[in-house]
């Protein structure tokens, strides 16, 4: 139902891609899930502050975990699920892919500028 960025078929060949990702601020205490059919622009939004609520009260402009959800549908089911999660639950899952708690902004837009060339 769901891959990590890193995939072996081609989800960018069709009409839209849906995403869930987890975003967090500077100090790593908050996160925030959501899902998007477009991540690099969603999260371009984030970090301009211009999504008023949560992003923007605590700052959370980080993008430290996403994954490829094959439909909108299972995008929105996975971002209720997780935002039910225990927080521990949440923490594992972005050190799965993201030990250090990087921003993978630019690493997202590298990867899927060269999926959608493939």
């Amino acid at each position: 139902m769901f891959s990590s960025p890193k995939i072996s078929y081609h989800p960018l060949k069709s009409d839209r891609v849906n995403f869930v990702y987890m975003m967090t601020n500077y100090h790593r205490n908050v996160l925030y899930t959501g899902s998007t059919s477009n991540l690099i622009s969603r999260v371009e939004d984030h970090k301009a502050q211009r999504i008023p609520g949560f992003t923007q009260k605590y700052n959370a402009v980080y993008l430290v975990w996403y994954e490829i959800a094959e439909d909108m549908d299972s995008a929105l089911l996975r971002e209720r699920r997780i935002k039910r999660w225990k927080r521990d639950w949440k923490n594992t899952l972005v050190e799965e892919l993201n030990p250090e708690w990087d921003d993978l902004f630019e690493r997202a837009k590298i990867e899927l500028a060269l999926l959608a060339d493939y």
